[in-house]
């Protein structure tokens, strides 16, 4: 992952072939100290793992997916959970049959670049356990 530019609290990032997005973004975060921000993506990817999740069962159903997929985009936000800072992302791909896919994004592996618009915050976003859906919100 490489730092283009930082312009305040403005940061255009680029990824490279092979890298893991999800876990770079986290080590960058961490890094800067980082504990609130936004941030959208486009790119490309060969690998990615997608979840969508089952309210009335309260599980997340995965999927993996391996080719050439462009990231047609992907929106997400950086939070905290206790000690352990959390990326939320979701993201839309498209393969060379002009299909789309979406979900949940928990792993993202980039296969020509990804390029990251982040927006860092004064503060912190908290995320802690939610009764009645069984997940992680925003507090």
């Amino acid at each position: 992952m490489k730092l283009i530019l930082k312009d305040g609290r403005h940061h255009m990032l680029r990824f490279d072939r092979g890298e893991e997005v999800k876990e770079g973004l986290k080590k960058f975060c961490e890094a800067r100290g980082i504990r609130a921000a936004s941030f959208t993506m486009i790119g490309a990817v060969s690998d990615t793992s997608l979840s969508w999740f089952d309210l009335a069962n309260k599980t997340y159903r995965d999927e993996d997916f391996t080719g050439e997929f462009e990231i047609t985009g992907v929106t997400g936000n950086i939070s905290r959970m206790g000690t352990d800072t959390v990326i939320h992302m979701h993201g839309n791909f498209s393969g060379s049959d002009f299909k789309t896919f979406s979900g949940h994004v928990k792993r993202l592996v980039v296969s020509v670049t990804a390029e990251v618009f982040l927006i860092a915050l004064d503060g912190t976003i908290e995320r802690g356990p939610d009764k009645t859906t069984g997940l992680n919100l925003m507090l």
